[in-house]
């Protein structure tokens, strides 16, 4: 299924969350279901330590732009998305 499964189970996620009870829903996970709202995220701006894990300018670039509560890092195998969430947390 190569990529597409990961697409399924996004998919299959989505319907589950829309069966929730409302009271239950996050803000992250009403912005996953409403996309088209963009919550602020309160991200804390420091430093990138590249001595623990270095980064190239495509990871630098998406630490750096985080602007809302729920974004998505994708990309294929050996794109560097594992070392973006390193430096994010």
């Amino acid at each position: 299924l190569g990529y597409v499964g990961s697409y399924l189970a996004e998919y299959a996620a989505c319907l589950e969350l829309r069966n929730m009870p409302p009271n239950e829903l996050t803000p992250p996970m009403r912005a996953i279901l409403v996309p088209k709202v963009d919550l602020p995220g309160d991200f804390a701006k420091r430093s990138i330590n590249q001595s623990l894990v270095p980064v190239n300018p495509s990871q630098r670039s998406a630490i750096e732009g985080l602007r809302y509560a729920l974004e998505k890092i994708q990309g294929p195998p050996g794109t560097g998305k594992s070392t973006t969430i390193f430096h994010i947390l």
